[in-house]
Formats: C-alpha cells, sequence, structure tokens
C-alpha cells in the first residue's frame, strides 16, 4: 500500500504438526460465504448492495467464526457485517469496516470466537459511491462499475475463517 515503499514485510506462517492419533484436533475452514455477482453501479450513484447465506433457509449446524476477510475494490464506502435470527429477532455482530481502504484490506481476528447458533443467517451490506465525492474512484469522470475481479471492477465478496462450534 501507499507509504510502505522500502518497508520490510514481517508476515509470517507457523505450521504445528500433531502426532498421529492426537485428540482434540478441530479443523478450521476458510469460505466465501458472502457474494454478489450482480452489482450494476450507474455513474453518480450510491447503492448499497447485500448477501446472505445461506440464501435460503438458515444455518443447520452452529459454528464458530474467529476471523472475518472483508473484501471490495475502490468505489466501496463501507460494509457491516453480522449474523442474524428472525424469530425471536436477535443480531451477533462481526465486521464493521466504516470507512473502507482498499490499499489496506485485510484478514479482521476477532477477540474472541463469535458463536453463530444454527438457525442464524449470514448478512452483509455494502455501500459504494461511484460519484466524484468518492476520492478513491479510479474514473474521473465516474463511469458503469459492474462485477468483476479488476480493480476497475467492484466486488462483493465476504470470507470467513470459522469452525464447527463445540
Amino acid at each position: 500500500p501507499a507509504g510502505t515503499s522500502g518497508m520490510q514485510d514481517t508476515s509470517q506462517i507457523r505450521f504445528y504438526f500433531y502426532p498421529i492419533g492426537a485428540t482434540g484436533v478441530r479443523e478450521v475452514y476458510a469460505n466465501t460465504f458472502l457474494q454478489n455477482w450482480n452489482l450494476f453501479i450507474p455513474a453518480n450513484t450510491t447503492p448499497t448492495f447485500t448477501a446472505q447465506y445461506p440464501s435460503s433457509g438458515t444455518l443447520t449446524l452452529p459454528i464458530s467464526i474467529f476471523g472475518s476477510s472483508p473484501h471490495a475494490h475502490k468505489v466501496n464506502k463501507n460494509m457491516l457485517i453480522y449474523a442474524y435470527r428472525t424469530s425471536p429477532a436477535d443480531t451477533i455482530p462481526l465486521t464493521k469496516v466504516p470507512n473502507w481502504d482498499f490499499e489496506w484490506q485485510g484478514l479482521y481476528i476477532h477477540t474472541n470466537l463469535k458463536h453463530i447458533p444454527a438457525g442464524y443467517k449470514l448478512y452483509t451490506r455494502h455501500l459504494y459511491d461511484n460519484t466524484t465525492n468518492n476520492p478513491n474512484n479510479p474514473s474521473n469522470p465516474p463511469q458503469l462499475v459492474t462485477s468483476g475481479t479488476s480493480t476497475m471492477d467492484e466486488m462483493l465478496f465476504d470470507g470467513f475463517q470459522w469452525m464447527y462450534y463445540q
């Protein structure tokens, strides 16, 4: 990202191997449950798009989320991710990014595991700003932006690092 030229990357990956027959080892998963590939953002508009998982019904097994990986490109302004159920009404906050910065996206690790019981849905809401008021807009004047993997396109692609609840 801007301002990091000449700095050393200190990222680390650590692998821990357990002896054969070890017990209590839990599998960890990474999935992008929340996706919307139907983005159509005309010039000079500020639309909101959403996604939910599962698309119908609710989670059938409880999970524990320990990290969130929200993703969008340069027209995105903010995002809110949570789990909810309708009856009885309840919301579990997961990730709020009030001022999205494409240059500083990453993995957000929760302080504690977030228990999402069966019967809930995962939900995300992204606000996009395809106007001249958005200093990160790659097009000036603004142009139509649609879904895609190029930085000039836009994405709603929110992932999680999770495990089955115990």
